[in-house]
């Protein structure tokens, strides 16, 4: 068999008896080859990041150019092959790399010199900036606590009651009161329901269903989910996932096969149990991974041992689509919760709902 271009002047061989191997080119050699490959590929990293916050930063001096409300028509013109996910993404990470000061600042239509790309290297690499991903994740978290406190300010909801803002961020949009004459009367709200009660079972007029945003989201995060525990009974709306337990397989069961990555939306009559099986089965590591959707409730007794894991905090209070096909919207904000063994992970959280929620990631768990 023929070796591959980029091995042929390195010729390996293994004797079987002894283990060891020989080579045409010396040890040596060959570990000198390797430390220089593996620092060309961390400084490919970088430059991945660099010339991502540079087409970032490009792209941010076109859309002060346009109109309001054109640069979306511009970028489908001139940009097809490029998402507006992606456009949006850079330009945020631009506007990141911005806030550091140790970062060179580059007027915008000015030319870049090999001293300024060098030195905002050099600022990537001591950042440890080394992912698109990574880098957005932490500006996330640096954002995540201003942009909450300015929200509480202005939420006027009287429905939860927050002890403190580092405990639980609320990043639910500010509304106004509104009277019953508004739109928002024609949607029902629902209390929430959290009981001790071992025997209280789901009530089918809390059973909502995900929003699509969130499912998505998931199967970004997952790549692909592998149980849905709290499914509906009517197959149609089932997720796409490739487990679905209903409330006839019952899911709360220590026999319930939770294995795999979950998406775990349960009705608010039930959270508290859902809750404390999702951990379990995380804790015993017969679940890899697991996505909670849940009311942003602090001092409800199911948050109490979720605080060590990630969060991402929604935007707008959402509407769900309820059993009976009428639109809920619950008078309280809601937030994901990420329990992954894997803290690096919080980044691909991070990346997956960013665009709709504010991301917490403890510092450690």
């Amino acid at each position: 068999m023929s070796q591959p271009a980029h091995c042929s002047a390195i010729a390996l061989a293994v004797d079987p008896q002894s283990s060891e191997i020989s080579a045409s080119l010396s040890l040596d050699a060959i570990v000198a080859q390797v430390k220089r490959s593996h620092v060309k590929a961390e400084r490919a990293y970088y430059e991945g990041v660099w010339h991502s916050a540079c087409a970032g930063a490009w792209l941010e001096y076109v859309k002060s150019q346009l109109e309001h409300g054109q640069f979306e028509r511009w970028r489908a013109k001139h940009l097809p092959r490029i998402s507006a996910r992606t456009c949006q993404r850079y330009m945020e990470l631009a506007a990141f790399l911005q806030t550091i000061p140790e970062y060179p600042q580059v007027e915008p239509g000015a030319q870049l010199t090999k001293a300024v790309r060098t030195a905002q290297l050099k600022v990537l690499q001591t950042q440890g900036f080394d992912s698109q991903r990574k880098t957005l994740a932490i500006a996330s978290a640096i954002k995540a606590p201003s942009t909450v406190s300015a929200r509480q300010e202005n939420d006027t909801s009287p429905e939860v009651e927050i002890s403190s803002a580092a405990e639980a961020p609320r990043v639910v949009e500010a509304t106004k009161k509104t009277s019953s004459s508004t739109t928002l009367a024609t949607v029902p709200s629902f209390d929430p329901i959290v009981s001790d009660d071992d025997d209280n079972e789901d009530d089918p007029d809390d059973h909502w269903a995900t929003p699509g945003i969130i499912v998505e989201a998931a199967i970004e995060l997952f790549g692909h989910i592998d149980l849905d525990p709290c499914g509906s009974d009517e197959p149609i709306r089932h997720l796409p996932c490739r487990r679905t337990l209903t409330s006839a397989e019952d899911s709360l069961s220590p026999d319930a096969d939770w294995r795999g990555s979950s998406l775990v939306h349960p009705p608010l009559s039930n959270i508290e149990r859902f809750v404390a099986r999702a951990l379990a089965a995380f804790a015993t590591r017969e679940a890899n991974e697991s996505l909670l959707v849940l009311p942003t409730i602090t001092d409800a007794a199911y948050a109490e041992n979720l605080h060590v894991y990630a969060r991402a905090f929604l935007q707008q209070r959402p509407t769900f689509d309820a059993i009976d096909g009428t639109l809920v919207q619950p008078d309280w904000p809601y937030m994901l919760v990420f329990l992954t063994r894997d803290f690096e992970r919080n980044a691909d959280f991070a990346a997956a709902v960013g665009h709709f929620a504010d991301v917490f990631v403890p510092y450690r768990y």
